[in-house]
């Protein structure tokens, strides 16, 4: 039986990259056959939770990416290890995260429109620094 939900799945396979790189950020999206093995490798850290599923990592960071698999909306979030406890929401949901990734693959010369549509595609639910981060852009103050 595979850890991965469906749901995820058949969004991962539709987006078909499995290395995304950007301005600021070198994405690896794990291959849905290899999610099991990866996931017990970060299953490994101490701060790990058992309801995260590993789904990629940020190999200009070395931040992961995960899966909430507690919440029903599969929510995709990543986390710092070494520097914050907590992991931060980055989408709200699979689709909404590779629709993002598409929109960031498209930034081009106006990465401050991609941010904004990725706040829309997000609900304005998740916070917007991973987003700016992996586009070298800087958010506006408000």
């Amino acid at each position: 039986m595979s850890l991965t939900p469906s749901e995820y799945a058949a969004a991962r396979e539709r987006f078909g990259k499995s290395r995304v790189e950007l301005p600021g950020a070198d994405l690896e999206l794990f291959e849905v056959a290899e999610i099991e093995r990866r996931q017990a490798e970060y299953a490994k850290h101490p701060n790990w939770r058992p309801h995260w599923l590993a789904i990629g990592v940020d190999h200009f960071v070395g931040d992961a990416l995960f899966l909430n698999v507690k919440d029903a909306a599969l929510p995709v979030l990543t986390w710092m290890a070494d520097i914050d406890p907590d992991a931060w929401m980055v989408a709200v949901d699979p689709a909404a995260f590779f629709a993002s990734l598409e929109r960031a693959l498209g930034a081009g010369e106006n990465p401050a429109k991609a941010l904004e549509a990725i706040d829309e595609l997000n609900d304005g639910a998740v916070d917007l620094d991973f987003w700016a981060s992996v586009l070298d852009q800087d958010l506006p103050v408000e």
